[in-house]
């Protein structure tokens, strides 16, 4: 079954690939990770394919796989973090408070603090996206302008929402 969601990742029907992602999610026997990765595609396709009702129900398997604590996470810091980052996107989507939205990045910051810079910078990238996305420009660029550029491809590629939206506001 993951074997067919990997392949499925490469092409294919969205439909069928948000079927295998929840396939996966729901197996018992599936690991933590994997079940993340599955839940994190589920939540992808959904939201492009415009499926309100599967993308809520994927939400909420996200929220339930973060909070048990018997299926961690830990040892995957980027996808928990991406996890995450697709709630608070989300609440901010929905018209959540913007001191409540801030708050959740707040937190967040505080659980990736000492990780994996990528991991760290993943959430600062998309922190800024949603400053803009608030109409905050001027916060989100501040934090753009902050990040110096280096050399690991990795933390870029965490930036680069962030570099979109500075180079959409200059």
């Amino acid at each position: 079954l993951w074997a067919a969601l990997e392949l499925a990742s490469l092409a294919g029907d969205p439909r069928l690939k948000r079927r295998l992602a929840l396939a996966v999610a729901h197996r018992p026997e599936a690991e933590p990770a994997q079940v993340g990765r599955a839940i994190l595609r589920a939540i992808r396709v959904t939201r492009l394919t415009g499926d309100s009702c599967g993308h809520r129900s994927t939400l909420a398997l996200a929220e339930e796989l973060l909070a048990d604590g018997s299926r961690s996470l830990e040892q995957n810091e980027m996808l928990r973090t991406s996890l995450h980052l697709e709630l608070i996107v989300q609440d901010l989507w929905d018209g959540v408070s913007e001191e409540r939205v801030l708050e959740r990045f707040d937190d967040l910051d505080r659980e990736v603090e000492g990780r994996a810079r990528n991991v760290v910078e993943q959430a600062v990238s998309i922190r800024a996206l949603s400053l803009a996305t608030m109409g905050r420009l001027r916060d989100a660029f501040e934090i753009e302008a902050a990040a110096e550029p280096v050399s690991d491809l990795g933390v870029e590629w965490s930036r680069a929402p962030m570099r979109a939206i500075a180079s959409l506001v200059l």
